[in-house]
């Protein structure tokens, strides 16, 4: 599951949305969302920030986890990883 997904489940999850309706208050379309949704799209990242608000979640950190669910390599993903850890050791 790749962040976006994460993120897009959490929203309709806590605020109880169908898709149609995170749709109208994102400001996107519900084909976007539904491609978020199967994972063939991902949420940019001024999207995201405005999910942490709605969703109270620390906005370095979701920027982080966006950009490193897009990394296509498992050395891009090892060291995405090691930089959330160092993150969170400076919290």
């Amino acid at each position: 599951m790749t962040y976006s997904q994460e993120l897009l489940m959490q929203l309709l999850d806590k605020e109880r949305l169908t898709l149609n309706k995170a749709a109208l208050k994102l400001g996107v379309s519900q084909a976007f969302l539904s491609k978020v949704k199967t994972g063939e799209k991902a949420f940019s990242e001024a999207l995201a920030l405005s999910l942490c608000d709605w969703l109270m979640l620390d906005e370095p950190v979701v920027l982080l986890r966006l950009r490193a669910s897009k990394a296509t390599s498992p050395r891009e993903r090892s060291i995405w990883q090691k930089i959330e850890r160092r993150l969170q050791d400076v919290d």
